[in-house]
């Protein structure tokens, strides 16, 4: 016999039986089939020492784990409960992580015996997404994107998720049939990047309308988004009929009375109203949801919103009448779901009951979902964390107690805009969903998750987001960033849990919704932001730096060293910026045009280090744009699209509110239009020449394509430890707030705003002004000092007088004890007599 035949047959056969078993995952049925798809495409192959099973057991979520035979053997509720199943025992025995920009998760071949584990969720859903999502990150996703972002979802064990992606399309048929013309829907739709703002009424008819090819597109992406939820039983929450209607209803049916509604700052930022109580109302909901089930089939949960940060059209408050009108309101907006669909639930999210508690009052919230069943109404409470951290006010669930009764979820918004800079109470994130689950007010909590306006940024807080889920006892932060460090890295070395503690006591100790660099602003902005600047911040970052010593070679390492060497710079840049503009303000021009060098050096810096990152580039989002259309000319409106939401954001030529809202620190807008604008400014104030902002950002956002060529750093680590060398005795001047100048002091009246640190605030004791130069005079009215949602102190009537003679001038501010601590605004209202062409005036702080 053949001893070296039979041995390669032997090790034929063991090849064989491996790639069988690669090939026959253990799984108990299809629910299992579809987590075992997740993990096998994450992993990059399909393991075959991996059971699954599926128990379908009712209530909250739960898996338990257990290491069996060298097998690892889950159970759980759920194919997304399995797959965080999956995500947790990995991340326990630190075999890596999956987001946005890292995926490195692996599963040894060779498993030790550990006994069974179970986790009991708090809640039956664990929520995703906010409306504004949709616009901010994923106007322009295809599958290719859905599908990675469906994966990360399961492996984070999201079961419930906003699906508005195809409404455009079904609500057009509605349209048709109705009678309305092509050019009347047209006249109406946003484009794509302004569809959440569209769906809630705040806006209309802004880039629109959509063709056909886009409807065609956004179905069949649609389709495959919710065949694949279902295989993962993620609930999609749908669109509904909030009331929002083409200008064109009117020519169909003349006697319908339509109500005028919107942001009403400008003439996109309006909409039309067709109220519940109407019988059109309740006809085209319902050919709505007919329409989406014919095409998609039976929906579970419905989404509409009516008053998305509007003034509600009802009595004042306090009267019957008010509540009686609420009360209807409710009502008839779920029979029109409910007419559709008998089994649907209709969804409502919550963040106008703190965002305008002003409005709702505890019987507003009360009487809004009085008349509807308790089983078929379910609120996104989304403004926790801002509860908490900005607004101080109370949470929602005590302020209306319990909810009277209506199940609820527990969510947060930890971004706005899909703004990049670093920010979050990572403590919160952590461990603040305790608050609700021991509040005798938490009455039917049924979920917990979070509502961010954008995403693919500050990676770890949606790592922090999504434990509160299946957790019930709080952890310590510390530990937790050191795992979430190994799993990234490889391994924690002092010098990260050093960069750590230093982001906990600077940028990740708050929540923020106004995280906006001066430098992404224009640079006569009259709003200063919370951003961080602090030596604290820098010194973190930097020790980010040191620990390329250990971690230099590991990708992940490589890829968050890019992102925060960006932010280094970029943050240096803005202290330079202000810098560079107090200089020519006090007419010392050798010294502005000395440090002129060294700016443009800093942003360059930041645009060469970012380019190294794989979600903080320009041309990356312009990508996606174009890709959503084959023909050049749909390419570039809707890229004109894309860059108008992260710039201008409204139509252009036109002051606009949400001007530079969706801030990115991002390659290549660096370079083409942060750099250049605060040239242009520099320019402008060296020969007093003013320089049409407007018009420029106008030809970036609406007439430029593409992005200018740039070279990555090829010795990222190097280059960043040099730049840290040479920039870090730059610190922030502290005291002197950036004040106004000549281009933008009109006449008439402004507001000059600035959010204070919690230090300044804390020693303040008055402001104090200063007339730099010229002859104009400015007129200082009212200095106010507020909170996110109250007033601290407020001195009217001021009729103070800065000009050339009287250059100076103090006002005490006596703050009372008590009251917000965390978010404070200084309020400088001015006025003048006329336009001012060549007065300056600074405000600084003056100290207890």
């Amino acid at each position: 016999m053949n001893l070296k035949l039979i041995s390669s047959a032997l090790a034929a056969s063991v090849l064989l039986l491996a790639a069988s078993c690669e090939r026959r995952p253990l799984v108990s049925d299809s629910s299992a089939g579809a987590a075992m798809d997740v993990i096998s495409r994450t992993l990059g192959r399909t393991p075959a020492n991996l059971a699954i099973t599926i128990d379908h057991e009712a209530g909250n979520e739960y898996y338990s784990t257990e290491v069996s035979g060298r097998i690892l053997k889950i159970t759980a509720s759920s194919p997304t409960a399995a797959c965080r199943a999956f995500y947790d025992w990995c991340g326990k025995h630190h075999l890596g992580l999956s987001t946005w920009s890292v995926n490195n998760l692996r599963l040894p071949r060779r498993l030790s015996d550990e006994a069974p584990e179970r986790v009991d969720s708090p809640v039956k859903y664990v929520q995703y997404l906010n409306v504004c999502t949709y616009g901010y990150t994923m106007p322009y996703w295809g599958w290719e994107q859905w599908e990675k972002e469906l994966d990360r979802m399961a492996l984070h064990g999201i079961n419930m998720m906003l699906a508005p992606v195809g409404s455009e399309a079904i609500f057009a048929r509605v349209w048709r049939k109705l009678g309305l013309s092509e050019e009347e829907i047209d006249a109406f739709e946003t484009g794509p990047a302004h569809l959440p703002w569209f769906r809630m009424g705040n806006m209309s008819g802004l880039d629109g309308g959509l063709s056909d090819d886009y409807y065609e597109r956004s179905i069949a992406l649609a389709h495959k988004m919710l065949d694949r939820m279902a295989e993962l039983g993620i609930h999609p929450v749908l669109n509904a009929f909030a009331g929002f209607v083409p200008d064109g209803i009117k020519r169909v049916f003349p006697d319908v009375e339509i109500l005028p509604t919107g942001w009403g700052d400008g003439p996109a930022y309006v909409s039309s109203f067709l109220s519940p109580e109407t019988g059109l109302f309740q006809k085209i909901s319902k050919m709505y949801i007919e329409e989406w089930e014919s095409e998609f089939g039976k929906g579970e949960f419905y989404l509409a919103d009516s008053f998305n940060e509007m003034k509600v059209p009802f009595a004042p408050q306090g009267t019957k009448e008010r509540f009686d009108q609420i009360a209807s309101y409710g009502r008839n907006l779920f029979n029109s779901i409910h007419e559709a669909n008998p089994d649907a639930t209709w969804v409502l999210q919550g963040w106008i009951f703190g965002y305008q508690r002003n409005i709702w009052d505890p019987e507003s919230i009360r009487a809004l979902f009085s008349e509807v069943p308790d089983d078929k109404f379910l609120l996104l409470d989304l403004s926790t964390d801002y509860n908490h951290d900005v607004w101080e006010i109370e949470y929602t669930w005590n302020y209306a107690p319990a909810l009277y009764g209506k199940p609820w979820i527990y969510s947060t918004v930890p971004n706005f805009g899909g703004r990049t800079a670093p920010v979050g109470n990572l403590e919160y994130y952590l461990n603040g969903h305790l608050n609700a689950l021991s509040s005798p007010n938490k009455g039917r909590l049924c979920g917990i998750g979070s509502a961010p306006e954008g995403v693919e940024n500050n990676e770890i807080v949606y790592e922090l987001i999504y434990d509160a889920p299946w957790n019930t006892e709080k952890r310590d932060i510390m530990q937790r960033l050191r795992d979430y460090s190994i799993n990234r890295y490889g391994a924690c070395p002092p010098e990260i849990e050093e960069f750590w503690k230093g982001m906990l006591s600077s940028s990740y100790s708050f929540c923020s919704s106004q995280v906006v660099y001066r430098l992404q602003r224009k640079p006569f902005f009259l709003r200063g932001g919370r951003y961080d600047l602090t030596p604290t911040h820098f010194k973190a970052i930097e020790s980010f730096f040191a620990a390329g010593k250990t971690l230099g070679k590991n990708d992940a390492y490589k890829k968050d060293l890019a992102l925060w060497a960006g932010y280094y710079a970029f943050g240096k840049a803005e202290i330079l910026a202000e810098e560079i503009t107090r200089c020519y303000r006090y007419s010392d021009t050798a010294a502005a045009d000395s440090l002129r060098p060294l700016f443009r050096e800093a942003m360059l810096a930041a645009d060469r280090f970012l380019e190294s990152n794989p979600l903080s580039r320009l041309e990356r989002w312009t990508g996606f744009a174009r890709r959503w259309s084959d023909d050049p000319a749909q390419q570039d409106a809707y890229e004109t699209n894309a860059r108008r939401l992260i710039t201008t954001w409204g139509a252009g030529r036109i002051y606009d509110s949400l001007d530079d809202y969706a801030a990115r620190i991002w390659s290549g807008l660096i370079r083409d239009y942060y750099l250049p604008r605060w040239e242009h400014w520099f320019d402008a104030l060296s020969s007093g020449e003013p320089f049409d902002f407007d018009a420029w950002e106008y030809k970036f956002a609406e007439e430029s394509k593409g992005v200018s060529p740039v070279e990555p750093c090829s010795r990222l680590l190097d280059a960043a430890n040099t730049f840290a060398r040479d920039f870090a005795g730059l610190q922030q001047r502290r005291g002197e707030l950036p004040g106004w100048t000549p281009f933008h002091i009109k006449e008439g009246s402004q507001r000059f705003s600035y959010m204070l640190y919690p230090e300044d605030f804390e020693s303040l004791a008055g402001i104090r002004l200063h007339h730099i130069c010229g002859e104009g005079s400015v007129i200082v009215n009212r200095v106010r000092l507020r909170g996110a949602k109250v007033t601290i102190l407020d001195r009217k009537d001021l009729s103070t007088v800065i000009g050339k003679d009287s250059p100076d001038a103090q006002i005490s501010l006596d703050i009372p004890e008590g009251g917000p601590r965390k978010y404070i605004y200084l309020d400088v209202y001015v006025s003048s007599e006329k336009a001012l062409e060549d007065s300056d005036v600074s405000i600084g702080l003056i100290r207890k």
